[in-house]
């Protein structure tokens, strides 16, 4: 990764969105999330032995998230699926869409019946985010609302809309499904509703400081999903996909050397630069950003040994008045236990 030269900060025009992802609503309109529609007969064993999830706990009701992974366990991709009538829809990160298609494209043998349509363009989905959030889908028209990893629907200018729940910047997240020609409409009803839209910035770095690994920093191949927070996704009991035998000598030898962590800096630092222990190497700098809250912070991918909240490092040998406290995720729970 080439070094960012100067780490995002949010500047006084966004500090309203800012402060609704605290105490309101926000939404991202996920423009370049892929969607991948998976038919056929064999569509649900022909993804389960792709990725390290058990696709079996699918339900029309439940969504699953799979990592896809490389034949050494990197990342190649994190799969959102859920069940769509007779099909399988698989959302994609973020400018992966087209890569994965063609992966998975790959991965089909003659006596495999299965189709796969990409229907990104077609598709229309916004993240939702902040306390006011799942009080904005039940305005939507949501009954109850969505728990993570469950699905609902609700009906939009009389076009079914699915409501997903996730991770969120600020506790749980929605993500909404729909037809992309419903956007304007959508889009329309969240402003209406005072909830504000969040830039690509200001969402990395809210991300950051919720401590979630995002797609260009950590969500990669360099990383297995058991070094970047992502260990609910993988099952424990299955086997016979790719990746598998890596991430079983992880989990069963004690391989995990190492993971996710939050860092504060003594001054702004750029991503991709290394993280040092006097002598040793200690981590990568993987996303960086200027909080209002927290000041110059970032994530890392951090060697064990070296976790410890309150841990210090030096930003590479050639930086090296710069340094890195290592603190717990998110960065709200460090500030609330003094880390």
């Amino acid at each position: 990764m080439i070094p960012e030269s100067s780490p995002y900060k949010p500047d006084e025009s966004e500090s309203a969105a800012y402060r609704a992802a605290r105490e309101g609503a926000v939404y991202t309109l996920e423009e370049q999330c892929g969607a991948l529609e998976i038919g056929g007969r064999d569509q649900v064993e022909f993804l389960h032995n792709k990725t390290a999830n058990d696709l079996h706990r699918l339900t029309p009701a439940h969504s699953v998230l799979c990592p896809l992974l490389t034949p050494t366990a990197r990342l190649r991709d994190v799969l959102r699926v859920l069940r769509r009538g007779d099909a399988l829809c698989a959302l994609t990160l973020p400018g992966r869409g087209e890569g994965t298609l063609a992966f998975l494209r790959s991965q089909i043998f003659f006596r495999d019946q299965v189709s796969l349509t990409d229907r990104s363009h077609e598709s229309l989905q916004i993240d939702l985010d902040g306390p006011g959030a799942h009080e904005l889908v039940q305005q939507l028209g949501l009954v109850h609302p969505v728990q993570p990893d469950e699905v609902a629907m609700l009906r939009f200018e009389g076009e079914e809309v699915v409501c997903i729940g996730q991770p969120g910047l600020n506790g749980r997240g929605v993500k909404l499904l729909a037809p992309a020609h419903l956007q304007a409409g959508l889009l329309g009803f969240l402003k209406a509703e005072g909830a504000l839209p969040l830039s690509p910035g200001l969402h990395d770095l809210l991300r950051i400081e919720a401590g979630l690994p995002g797609p260009r920093g950590e969500l990669t191949q360099d990383y297995t999903p058991l070094e970047v927070g992502l260990e609910p996704a993988v099952s424990a009991d299955k086997g016979c996909y790719t990746g598998q035998e890596v991430l079983a000598r992880q989990r069963n030898y004690d391989k995990i050397i190492q993971r996710l962590a939050g860092l504060a800096f003594t001054e702004p630092a750029p991503a991709g630069v290394s993280l040092w222990s006097q002598s040793h190497l200690a981590g990568k700098v993987t996303s960086t950003a200027q909080s209002p809250r927290f000041g110059a912070i970032g994530l890392g991918v951090i060697r064990r040994e070296h976790l410890t909240p309150g841990t210090t490092l030096n930003v590479s040998e050639a930086q090296s008045n710069i340094t890195a406290r290592v603190v717990a995720l998110p960065f709200d729970q460090a500030e609330r236990e003094g880390a």
